[in-house]
C-alpha cells in the first residue's frame, strides 16, 4: 500500500513546490435556489429572512431577502432541503420536499400571508421547481435509477446512454482495448460531437482518461448520489471538450450512521445458454463468472462517548470486482489443415494444366531455384478426377522454424477452421472516501479520495499460442479538496485543487479557482 502512495506524495510535492498553474475553472456540481418573497397582493417583501436547511446533515444557511424581494443561495450542494421563511407582519412559511439536483438552478417564488409571526404556514407537498436562470439543455441520472435500473457489471458510465442526444459511439481511436483502458470505458458522442468529446468530471474535478480521452471509471452505484449529462448550452466554465459535460456528484455523510454490505454473483450455475452459442459444435453455457462485492458507511465524525461532531461527515466505500470469463472466436481460419500437415495439397481448378489460370503445373520451393525441369524441386498436381487436383511435398522438405512453430498451435478442422475459448480474466478494486466539513453558513469544505486498480491476467498457453493475451496493470488515483465561500447573494467564490494519477501515463495536476458574480 505505502509502494501506491508514493507516487501520490511526489505529485503533492511537485504541486506545492512549482504552484501549478490552473489549466480550467471546473465547477463543483453545485446548483443554486433562489427566488422572491412577496405579499399576498404580490408586493415585493424586503428583509425577510430565509433559512435553507439541509436534510441530511441539519446545515442551514441564512439570506435577508432585498428591497425587491430577491434572496439567492448561489452555492448549494445538490440533495434535499427545507425552506423557512420568517418576516415581521407576516405568517411564518415553511416548505419541504425541495430537492436540488446536480448543476440545477431552482426558482421558488414565495407568497407570505399577513397574520401572526407565531403561526407557521407548512407547504409539504413538493412544488413544480423550475429553471428560470439558465438555457442548459440537460438531465440528472438521479440515485434511485443509478441503483434500481438494470446496469451490467455495475458500471454507472453506462447510463450516460440514457440521456436524449447521447447515443453509442464506434470505439476506434478512442477506448484501445483493455491493456490500455479500463474496461469500464463508454465511448459515447453528444448531439453529434466526434467521439472523446465529452468532458467528465467527478465532484468538480477532471476525471478523463487523457490517454485515450474516454471517460475515467467512475466510482460504484452505492458511491455515487447522482451525476448530470449537458449536451448544449452550458455554462463557460465548463471547458476543455466540444460535446456534452457529465458532472458525477459522490455521496456524503449524514447527521446519521448509513451503511450496505453488497455481493453479487453471475455464474454458470444462473446463467443460461445462449441459443446461438456453440463452440465446436457442442452448445456452451455462458461462461461468465463474476463477483463483485463490497460496502459503505457514512455518518457524523464521532468518537462514541467522547466526541460528536454536528458539523463533520465522512463516507467511505469499497468495492472489489473478480471476473473470471472467456471469448468465443473462431477466426483462427488460417490453419493448416490436417491434410497438409501431412504434405497433401488440394487444388480445385476448371482451367486445363499447364496454363496460367491452372497456377502452373506444380508447386515449387521457393528456397531453391526451380523449374518444371527439375522435377525433384517441383512437386506437380495429380488429378484426382474431374476438377480436383493434389500436390504431395514431402514433411522433410519443410522449413523447421514453421514445423516448431506448429507445435505450440492447434490442429484445424478439414477446412482449417478451429473455434477456441479466449479465457479473459481480470479484478478491479476500488476505495471511495469523502470528508465534509461545515465552516459556518458560508463556508463549506470537502476532502475527496477515489482510487480503482485493474489488474488483467496474461495468457501464455504453449499448445495453443492463439489465446495469448498480455498482461495489464493499471492504477488510477483522483483526488479532491474544495473550498466555498459565498461574501453576498452576489459574490461567492469556488476553489478546487484536484489531481489525476495514472501509472502508465504522466501525471496531471490541476488547479481551479472561480468566482462568479450573481446579479
Amino acid at each position: 500500500m505505502d509502494a501506491n502512495f508514493k507516487p501520490i506524495r511526489s505529485i503533492l510535492i511537485v504541486c506545492a513546490v512549482s504552484f501549478c498553474v490552473a489549466s480550467g475553472a471546473f465547477a463543483q456540481g453545485l446548483g443554486s435556489i433562489s427566488g422572491t418573497v412577496v405579499d399576498s397582493s404580490n408586493a415585493s417583501v424586503g428583509l425577510a429572512t430565509v433559512v435553507l436547511t439541509q436534510v441530511k446533515t441539519g446545515a442551514a444557511s441564512t439570506r435577508v431577502t432585498r428591497p425587491d424581494g430577491l434572496f439567492v443561495f448561489p452555492s448549494v450542494s445538490p440533495t434535499d432541503y427545507t425552506l423557512s421563511v420568517a418576516a415581521k407582519g407576516f405568517k411564518k412559511y415553511e416548505q419541504t420536499g425541495i430537492t436540488l439536483q446536480a448543476d440545477q438552478d431552482v426558482t421558488l417564488n414565495i407568497a407570505l400571508q399577513v397574520g401572526s409571526e407565531q403561526i407557521t404556514v407548512n407547504v409539504e407537498a413538493a412544488a413544480a421547481q423550475v429553471d428560470t436562470t439558465s438555457g442548459t439543455l440537460s438531465q440528472v441520472i438521479g440515485q434511485e435509477e443509478v441503483n434500481e435500473l438494470p446496469l451490467n457489471g455495475r458500471n454507472a458510465a453506462a447510463l450516460t446512454t440514457l440521456v436524449a442526444g447521447v447515443s453509442i459511439a464506434p470505439n476506434a481511436q478512442a477506448d484501445q482495448g483493455n491493456t490500455k483502458t479500463f474496461p469500464v470505458a463508454v465511448t459515447i458522442t453528444a448531439n453529434g460531437t466526434r467521439v472523446g468529446q465529452t468532458n467528465y468530471l467527478l465532484d468538480g474535478g477532471n476525471n478523463v482518461d487523457e490517454y485515450t480521452n474516454v471517460n475515467a471509471p467512475f466510482p460504484m452505484p452505492d458511491a455515487v448520489q447522482e451525476f448530470s449529462v449537458q449536451t448544449s448550452n452550458y455554462n463557460a466554465e465548463y471547458g476543455q471538450n466540444a460535446g456534452g459535460v457529465v458532472n458525477i456528484i459522490t455521496k456524503s455523510g449524514g447527521n446519521k450512521y448509513h451503511g450496505d454490505l453488497f455481493e453479487f454473483i453471475r455464474n454458470r450455475a444462473f446463467n443460461a445458454a445462449n441459443y446461438f452459442a456453440y463452440v465446436n459444435g457442442v452448445k456452451t453455457v455462458d461462461p461468465l463468472k463474476r463477483n463483485q462485492f463490497g460496502g459503505t458507511i457514512g455518518g457524523p465524525v464521532a468518537i462514541p462517548g467522547l466526541f460528536h461532531s454536528n458539523h463533520s461527515f465522512f463516507f467511505f466505500g469499497y468495492q472489489k470486482t473478480v471476473v473470471h470469463t472467456s471469448n468465443t472466436s473462431a477466426s483462427a481460419e488460417i490453419l493448416p489443415t490436417p491434410a497438409q500437415l501431412a504434405g497433401n495439397f488440394n487444388f480445385t481448378t476448371s482451367a486445363a494444366p499447364g496454363t496460367t489460370a491452372f497456377y502452373g503445373a506444380c508447386i515449387a520451393n521457393p528456397a531453391l531455384a526451380t523449374s518444371p525441369a527439375n522435377a525433384s524441386q517441383c512437386y506437380p498436381y495429380v488429378s484426382n478426377g474431374g476438377t480436383s487436383y493434389t500436390a504431395t511435398i514431402p514433411t522433410s522438405s519443410f522449413n523447421l522454424a514453421s514445423k516448431t512453430l506448429l507445435t505450440y498451435l492447434p490442429t484445424g478442422d478439414a477446412n482449417g477452421n478451429f473455434a477456441f475459448i479466449l479465457p479473459n480474466f481480470y479484478n478491479l478494486g476500488e476505495v471511495t472516501t469523502r470528508f465534509d466539513q461545515e465552516l459556518g453558513g458560508n463556508d463549506r469544505l470537502t476532502a475527496r479520495y477515489f482510487s480503482d486498480g485493474y489488474h488483467v491476467n496474461g495468457v501464455l498457453n504453449l499448445k495453443n499460442l492463439l489465446t495469448y493475451t498480455d498482461q495489464a496493470n493499471i492504477h488510477y488515483y483522483n483526488a479532491l479538496v474544495s473550498e466555498s465561500h459565498t461574501f453576498s447573494s452576489r459574490l461567492l467564490n469556488n476553489f478546487i485543487l484536484s489531481y489525476q494519477l495514472e501509472d502508465r501515463a504522466a501525471a496531471r495536476c490541476r488547479v481551479a479557482s472561480t468566482s462568479t458574480i450573481w446579479a
